[in-house]
């Protein structure tokens, strides 16, 4: 894979946390993307931060982040799939590793609360299922209200990225700019 293809697929994971954090009011913060040559081709080290201290007052504020932090984690994948011929699943599997296992936890989580005298393991997929298709289905909503706005803020991020081996960050206040030019 050559340098433009690899940064394109790694700014379209970061943007895409980071712009479904922003839609569903999670505070995101800056954006960092390194892209490392080695021996074998290229790797990376990036981030969207987001501000983990929500208010949570009552048992539906808690539904509430975790299915939006759940979209978040969907939504790098989400991003990248549009921008590459694998599917979701596999750059989940892949390159989503982390996402992926906070992912799990959160399901986990969520389908307790959703379904607390019905946790047996057979009833376990069609449970996680119920979540998934909620919170991909949101992630795919904002993906296609915001699709200029996505790609104008990672073409804007892909023109700055020149170099590998060189750390960029991309301030909230900078990305809120871009997309609200």
């Amino acid at each position: 894979m050559d340098f433009e293809t690899y940064k394109n697929n790694v700014i379209h994971h970061e943007v895409g946390h980071w712009f479904v954090a922003n839609k569903l009011k999670l505070n995101p913060g800056n954006i960092e993307i390194e892209i490392k040559k080695n021996h074998s081709g290229f790797s990376h080290s990036a981030s969207s931060h987001i501000d983990l201290a929500p208010s949570l007052k009552n048992l539906a504020d808690v539904k509430t982040y975790l299915i939006n932090r759940i979209c978040v984690l969907y939504a790098g994948t989400a991003f990248q799939s549009e921008q590459e011929e694998r599917s979701a699943d596999l750059i989940l599997e892949c390159e989503g590793k982390d996402d992926y296992s906070k992912l799990n936890e959160l399901c986990f989580v969520l389908r307790g609360l959703n379904h607390p005298d019905n946790t047996q393991k057979c009833n376990e997929l069609a449970q996680r299922n119920e979540i998934a298709i909620e919170c991909w289905g949101k992630v795919m909503k904002i993906r296609s209200l915001y699709h200029k706005d996505i790609l104008n803020l990672t073409d804007h991020i892909s023109n700055k990225i020149k170099e590998t081996d060189k750390k960029y960050t991309f301030t909230c206040k900078e990305i809120k700019q871009k997309i609200n030019s």
